[in-house]
């Protein structure tokens, strides 16, 4: 199997604010259990023994890999091994070539990518309701052959710093999706909190047109807008609600509904320390 060369930097920028972010927690927590906890958990010791394979496992596939028909997110198996039988991302080979076999190491290698596909596979998982929701309160019609779908991940942190080519599996699993097939569809995200790295820019992360051969309307080009907002997320609302071209220029509609409208496929929160008893305060 010929893989291209693997570039580190921009999962071990990733890596150091995860290192960053549990560092936070042992700091405002009463012991250091988080931290041994990390320093126990086999997928990152599966890494630090395998480099190489790691940073094979930790290859991204081409998207021409992926199965033509959709992912069944929600049917009867929808596991993370299925979704990498689907996607063509050969985990078991990959360790082979390498040298590592073995059923414990075929699990430290998936529980490794699980670390970084966790992010954009539950926004595709949910990619029914959120398409719903934003119909509901879009502004915008679909008639131009778009769908648009801007949401707002709150409490953002490690999920940032993800490298683009983890957060293009977004496209990648619903490109072929029914709510979508037939249309180029546009994500937003908007990265909220205090923890974002204040130096991150807004970029574009586009999926190309990956079957050209085939001509087939159902794989439309799509893209991924992510912004970052290092601020709470009151702060962010105040602000968007000031500038009528982006919340809605009806100004007999009430705030909720401008919100609403807003970030039309709703909020996620993935890891931003909502319960932890030293960040009460913020959260309240």
């Amino acid at each position: 199997m010929n893989r291209r060369p693997f570039s580190s930097e921009p999962f071990a920028r990733y890596i150091r604010c995860r290192k960053y972010h549990a560092s936070r927690r042992t700091r405002l927590s009463s012991d250091a259990s988080s931290s041994r906890s990390a320093n126990d958990c086999p997928h990152r010791a599966f890494a630090r023994a395998h480099r190489e394979a790691a940073a094979d496992v930790l290859t991204v596939p081409p998207p021409s890999l992926a199965a033509r028909d959709p992912f069944p997110f929600g049917g009867g198996d929808a596991s993370l091994e299925k979704y990498l039988e689907w996607r063509g991302w050969d985990v078991e080979e990959t360790l082979r070539e390498r040298g590592v076999e073995g059923g414990d190491a075929l699990r430290s290698a998936i529980g490794l990518l699980s670390h970084p596909l966790t992010f954009p596979l539950t926004l595709g998982r949910h990619v029914d309701r959120l398409l719903e929701g934003g119909a509901r309160h879009s502004h915008e019609s679909d008639s131009d052959g778009v769908r648009r779908l801007r949401m707002c991940c709150v409490g953002a942190r490690a999920e940032c710093t993800l490298p683009d080519a983890f957060w293009r599996e977004l496209l990648v699993a619903t490109a072929s999706h029914p709510s979508i097939a037939g249309f180029k569809c546009e994500y937003i995200i908007d990265f909220v909190g205090p923890d974002v790295p204040p130096r991150l820019k807004s970029k574009t992360i586009p999926l190309p047109n990956y079957h050209e051969a085939e001509q087939r309307q159902e794989d439309v080009r799509s893209e991924l807008t992510t912004n970052f907002h290092t601020a709470t997320l009151h702060e962010v609302v105040l602000k968007s609600l000031k500038s009528p071209r982006d919340a809605g220029d009806d100004e007999s509609s009430d705030r909720t509904e401008k919100i609403r409208r807003f970030w039309n496929g709703g909020f996620a929160l993935f890891n931003p320390g909502l319960g932890h008893p030293n960040l009460q305060n913020q959260w309240g």
